[in-house]
């Protein structure tokens, strides 16, 4: 099959005049060497333009293009704060009391549909396109009204919620008809897979259901779950260099801890971050004698800082550590170690080697590549997983303490359970995990996606 047309919001470069530097994140990963390699296109919001703008890079075969779109900065509010991450993300993580149904932010997000959907129809020669995630979900139907020929995969990244939580969405009918535009519709889970399938026959008594697939309009959308992978080699790799050891044990003797809990996250209220720091603080209570032997390391990455909420999450995030450390803090022990900051990619690979404990608990999340980073970075096997039961990741990693980030005391009693954990017993659960991930990496993700396609008559 030839390569697709990849189509996501984020480019995968980063671009500063004439200095072009990859981006971190497995989607970058997986398609950036098949296109360079290949030729092809991808097609992505072009960040400080004007007018729209093709980057072309040398290819072994053909021409690998860039296509650069430009949004003006209301038209990019509209499409990308407003709908995307005031509408379309607090639905399908199930807290709708913070969506936002502006009915300006719905008409921006159709206009920059539209106006992807419509070059992205005038790309010559190819035969697939492969759409990322929920900020173009009527960009199948668009495309496929205009050249009903062409090849249309979706992947959508977030959870899809239970049916009556979607049901709330004013514009629930068009979104559901944009997506089955599409020939392969795959989530992360079947979980999520059954959630669409009832919400369509729950939304579009037209639709007629057969297992895993679903015909609308005389058009037939396979629906898969096709959980997605990491670069496995790459975080490996990275993890067994001596100078990541070196960095690990200099970030360790730095916080004069003995134990350190790890957690990584975007700054997001779907993230569970005041949940944890809560769980963490009843544990200190609980279990009195880990005092001053352990602390927890929170790094939360700067997000979507234009929206209002998380604004405000990060200073009652701000407000509940300076609390705690009053509470627990003395002058030779610092029970929370708190960035907010961006680390690279091997800034947090040290800080995974390091850990003895990750502690990853969203409050809904479409997979959590961190749980999946920080396994592929233990190579010495010594840390333990505690992930939510509500990361689609946890039907993945079962050899992880799973538990409930709303039930404060059984985060705790984990905590402690993974502390104690015997080292034999951490070695043989990570290298299930281990084995898992590097089995089912982000590679094999997009050749199973592919596949599926290649399939259909």
């Amino acid at each position: 099959m030839p390569v697709p047309t990849i189509v996501s919001n984020s480019e995968p470069y980063s671009m500063r005049g004439a200095q072009v530097t990859r981006n971190v994140g497995g989607l970058v990963a997986a398609f950036e060497p098949l296109l360079r390699k290949n030729g092809g296109n991808w097609v992505a919001f072009g960040s400080g333009l004007k007018k729209n703008k093709i980057v072309t890079f040398p290819s072994e075969k053909e021409k690998f293009c860039l296509h650069r779109l430009a949004l003006k900065r209301n038209e990019y509010g509209m499409y990308y704060y407003g709908f995307s991450n005031r509408v379309l993300w607090p639905l399908c993580h199930q807290f709708s009391e913070k969506c936002s149904f502006i009915i300006e932010y719905w008409q921006g997000y159709k206009n920059v549909n539209r106006k992807f959907a419509n070059y992205i129809a005038r790309i010559k020669g190819q035969e697939t396109v492969w759409i990322q995630d929920f900020h173009f979900s009527l960009v199948p139907a668009m495309i496929r009204k205009m050249k009903p020929a062409l090849k249309l995969m979706f992947f959508w990244h977030i959870p899809w919620p239970s049916p009556s939580v979607f049901a709330i969405l004013p514009w629930r009918r068009q979104i559901l008809e944009g997506l089955l535009g599409s020939d392969l519709l795959a989530f992360h889970t079947q979980e999520f897979v059954d959630n669409f399938i009832l919400s369509v026959v729950r939304i579009l008594p037209g639709a007629v259901v057969n297992g895993n697939s679903i015909t609308y309009k005389s058009h037939k959308t396979e629906l898969k779950a096709i959980p997605i992978g990491i670069d496995y080699r790459n975080y490996r790799s990275m993890a067994e260099l001596k100078q990541t050891a070196n960095m690990a044990e200099k970030q360790r003797l730095s916080l004069g801890s003995n134990k350190i809990i790890l957690a990584v996250d975007r700054l997001d209220y779907t993230k569970g971050i005041l949940r944890r720091l809560w769980a963490f603080e009843y544990f200190l209570d609980t279990y009195p004698e880990w005092r001053g032997k352990v602390s927890l390391l929170q790094i939360a990455t700067p997000s979507r800082e234009g929206v209002s909420e998380y604004r405000r999450l990060k200073m009652e995030i701000d407000r509940t550590i300076g609390r705690f450390e009053g509470k627990f803090g003395t002058p030779s022990w610092k029970p929370i170690f708190y960035f907010y900051r961006k680390f690279s990619a091997k800034q947090l690979t040290a800080f995974y080697r390091m850990a003895d404990v990750a502690l990853l608990t969203p409050l809904f999340d479409g997979w959590n590549m961190v749980a999946s980073e920080y396994v592929a970075s233990q190579v010495d096997g010594n840390g333990t997983l505690i992930l939510s039961e509500f990361a689609g990741a946890s039907s993945f990693f079962k050899e992880a303490f799973i538990c409930n980030p709303y039930d404060t005391a059984q985060v705790a009693s984990y905590i402690a359970a993974a502390l104690k954990l015997p080292a034999a017993k951490k070695r043989l659960r990570m290298e299930a995990m281990r084995k898992k991930i590097e089995e089912h990496d982000v590679f094999e993700w997009m050749k199973k996606n592919l596949s599926v396609l290649k399939e259909r008559p």
